[in-house]
């Protein structure tokens, strides 16, 4: 959190400071002006004695001190944002041991799904990433898929939620009149059989 993005308002090293004893990994932008800052490698070093992971992003500049015995996350670029972010998330969804935040961000990428390939997109390479969810976390996917048009709508990402619904829940769900649904006896209701 740079303090250009805090409100002028607000102190901003205790923003800072907050932020730092609250986040669960770093991401350290290695830019060749990364030591203009006077507060960079103080950072790092709160990472590190809080024990949280720190990823190195190699963009001009190679880890060094601490973070040198990390290897940086090369191949990487400030103007394609998006395979960053998407590489950034895969290391964090590896290295994080507890993934309740980063479910939480990733279930408010999907409920903010702009179009059906975005929906699709967000299904194959983010949601997918979670082996197993609470009830409570199936239930909010459910309700960013039933929430928004563009997510229930998306063919590509009912297909590629179905099997994911099975493996968080157990059951079998299929596609009935355009929406995916818990697939159900006729004899059994949907309430007697499981709160989705």
């Amino acid at each position: 959190m740079a303090h250009v993005d805090i409100e002028p308002t607000e102190e901003w090293q205790r923003e800072i400071e907050h932020a730092l004893f609250s986040m669960d990994a770093l991401v350290a932008l290695l830019t060749d002006d990364y030591h203009d800052s006077n507060w960079t490698d103080q950072e790092i070093g709160v990472a590190i004695g809080r024990s949280c992971p720190i990823i190195p992003i190699r963009l001009g500049l190679d880890p060094y001190g601490f973070i040198g015995r990390s290897q940086g996350l090369a191949g990487c670029s400030l103007s394609d944002s998006l395979d960053t972010a998407i590489k950034i998330f895969d290391l964090l969804h590896k290295r994080l041991p507890d993934k309740s935040r980063l479910f939480e961000a990733t279930l408010s990428a999907y409920s903010a799904s702009t179009n059906f390939a975005d929906s699709g997109w967000k299904v194959e390479h983010l949601l997918s990433k979670f082996a197993t969810l609470t009830p409570n976390q199936v239930q909010g996917v459910l309700d960013a898929y039933r929430n928004n048009s563009q997510n229930e709508n998306s063919w590509a990402g009912m297909e590629r939620l179905k099997p994911l619904l099975k493996r968080w829940t157990g059951n079998d769900w299929q596609i009935r009149d355009n929406k995916i649904v818990l697939n159900v006896s006729d004899s059994v209701s949907l309430e007697d059989e499981i709160p989705f």
